[in-house]
């Protein structure tokens, strides 16, 4: 596993990446790092900030989704800058660098194509909240 984590962290997850894998979903740099600071005290903060975020942030996209719909360019850039802060939290570097993308379309009020990239941030925040399910149930099972 640590293999793994090392082969992966060699690459740099990209918004781009249509064929981004597993190993891209989540940075393991910033997941490890997370596990550090609680690993002393036996709680795993990187587990209960995964349950949070599979917990709070599909809330946040349903506000994304609004803000689109109403072509609200504000709205867009603040329900986007939330996103991209919590995301960016649990290492999806890659749905985190899409969120800075709206984020930006709405600060300059230019929604052109932001319905396709609405529908992969969609796409990618499903991969990511299994993912972070799966390291999560791992921690658990630990």
């Amino acid at each position: 596993r640590p293999e793994r984590r090392r082969a992966a962290a060699a690459r740099a997850p990209s918004a781009e990446d249509d064929d981004e894998d597993e190993d891209d979903l989540l940075d393991p740099r910033i997941v490890d790092s997370v596990r550090a600071i609680g690993a002393g005290s036996g709680n795993d903060l990187f587990a209960k900030l995964a349950a949070l975020y599979i917990q709070t942030s599909p809330d946040m996209v349903r506000r994304l989704d609004v803000a689109v719909e109403d072509a609200d360019a504000d709205e867009i850039r603040q329900a986007a800058h939330s996103l991209k802060s919590s995301t960016a939290n649990v290492g999806a570097t890659g749905l985190a660098a899409l969120c800075k993308t709206l984020e930006q379309k709405g600060r300059d009020a230019d929604l052109a194509g932001v319905e396709e990239l609405l529908a992969e941030l969609h796409r990618k925040h499903a991969a990511v909240c299994e993912r972070l399910e799966q390291e999560k149930t791992a921690a658990d099972a630990a």
